[in-house]
């Protein structure tokens, strides 16, 4: 079976997610910017993807940047929604043939099943552990943030619970949220997890969110809010996983107590992401359900 797996551009999580996934099943990852500036240079790519059995977007929205609909099955990865994105999101899922929607997470499952879109497939994320090692806590009690849109990710929320319990806030950016070259270098976002003691994801809109599990893999407690894949049995094994309600007081009340504990040396790194290692996705655990899903596509689109 002839499969390429599309992604946007040679960045941020998705990245991490399919990249090594496309490599352990031996298909071929394709990013859309890479093949743009082919184009764009004079050179030539088959937009079509004719000489593929399946092909997979990491993103629904990515099809978007095709010129025109595949002439192959396509499955796509799609995501939660809110309120304000619902009909927009709906919209975009309508106006295309794709042989399945691919969800890390039961909830989204449900999510679209809820809103009539059908053929949804529950399979589990992986992303690449290479370089996410433990290193010992700043002297500084410091707790990060990240994503974009700050918005969106509520980080003003984790800022205004720092500056009350009276601890460094910091916020990891990137030059550009919604340009292609935006996107840093995998060392940068290493070495911002060597400086931080805690990783607060304070969203509600996350569905697979990978910096927590980043986070984990460096040893680092995490405080999140009940999202996603931060619910799941495996993932919540994690010893230094915290949850929080979303509000600034309850984000005080935990901050307060993991700052003690971490000062008086209660969380080894080494130990936190030796646990860690057991409760998180593997590629080479989800692989197969992958392969599956892709040949079960096959068979209903002949």
């Amino acid at each position: 079976m002839k499969v390429a797996i599309i992604n946007k551009w040679p960045g941020g999580a998705l990245h991490n997610v399919f990249k090594p996934l496309a490599k352990e099943l031996g298909y071929e990852y394709i990013c859309i910017t890479d093949f743009q500036k082919t184009l764009a240079e004079g050179g030539e790519f088959d937009v079509t993807f004719s000489k593929y059995d399946v092909i997979h977007f990491t993103y629904y929205q990515n099809i978007g940047f095709l010129p025109a609909e595949p002439q192959c099955p396509y499955t796509i990865s799609a995501h939660h929604f809110t309120i304000d994105n619902r009909d927009r999101y709906m919209q975009t899922l309508s106006e295309y043939d794709f042989a399945r929607i691919v969800v890390p997470e039961h909830f989204i499952q449900r999510q679209l099943g809820q809103n009539g879109i059908g053929k949804v497939i529950q399979i589990p994320y992986s992303f690449d552990h290479t370089g996410f090692k433990p290193t010992p806590y700043p002297k500084e009690f410091t707790v990060g943030i990240m994503g974009c849109p700050a918005e969106q990710k509520r980080h003003h929320i984790v800022k205004e619970a720092c500056k009350r319990v009276g601890v460094r806030c910091l916020e990891f950016t990137r030059p550009a949220d919604l340009e292609d070259d935006g996107w840093v270098e995998q060392e940068a976002i290493y070495e911002f997890y060597k400086s931080i003691s805690v990783l607060v994801c304070a969203s509600w809109v996350e569905g697979g969110p990978l910096p927590p599990q980043e986070a984990m893999l460096c040893g680092r407690p995490v405080i999140t809010t009940p999202v996603g894949m931060m619910l799941d049995e495996r993932v919540n094994k994690y010893p230094a996983l915290i949850y929080f309600d979303g509000s600034v007081r309850n984000l005080v009340e935990r901050l307060n107590s993991l700052a003690h504990f971490t000062n008086e040396g209660w969380f080894d790194p080494d130990v936190l992401a030796k646990n860690a290692s057991g409760c998180l996705w593997h590629t080479s655990q989800v692989a197969p359900k992958w392969k599956k899903m892709w040949k079960e596509v096959i068979l209903e689109w002949e």
